[in-house]
């Protein structure tokens, strides 16, 4: 398959992210033409700072599961940051039943939608943001992901 989608990791080193689910990702972009040759920076940052990132950019003074920075910059290697918080996805994880790298490859897929124009604001915009995730995370996990949304 295509390198579509490269990306950069800044994490801690007790944080532990398969690399190949990344491929997996792209590949599943490529093969649903999703994204565009681009590079993505994923950072993990603890509560703390995720929340001073949520509070910053939209006003909420909690920690949230991930954010999504775009790069509108034409002369930045990077199309877009994806942030990330290790202990909100962990508590996200367990109320879904889903292992930590389940539920940090929605984020990230998540992410990547966001860099293409999907949003949530709307219905119909959540329905098919939504749908897509399930789509990706069927085809790179093999198995339903129907109680994501619930």
């Amino acid at each position: 398959m295509s390198s579509l989608i490269t990306f950069t990791l800044h994490k801690p080193t007790n944080i532990r992210y398969p690399i190949i689910l990344l491929d997996q990702i792209t590949d599943a972009c490529v093969r649903h033409r999703i994204g565009r040759k681009m590079v993505i920076s994923l950072v993990w940052v603890d509560e703390k700072r995720m929340t001073d990132l949520n509070r910053r950019y939209r006003g909420k003074s909690v920690p949230t599961n991930v954010l999504t920075f775009p790069y509108e910059q034409e002369h930045t290697p990077y199309a877009a940051e994806i942030v990330l918080c290790r202990n909100i996805i962990a508590k996200d994880a367990k109320k879904r039943s889903l292992r930590i790298e389940e539920e940090t490859t929605h984020l990230i897929i998540h992410g990547i939608l966001h860099i293409m124009g999907y949003e949530h604001t709307t219905g119909r915009g959540k329905r098919h943001l939504e749908h897509t995730e399930q789509v990706l995370l069927e085809e790179i996990y093999g198995k339903s992901f129907d109680a994501l949304h619930t």
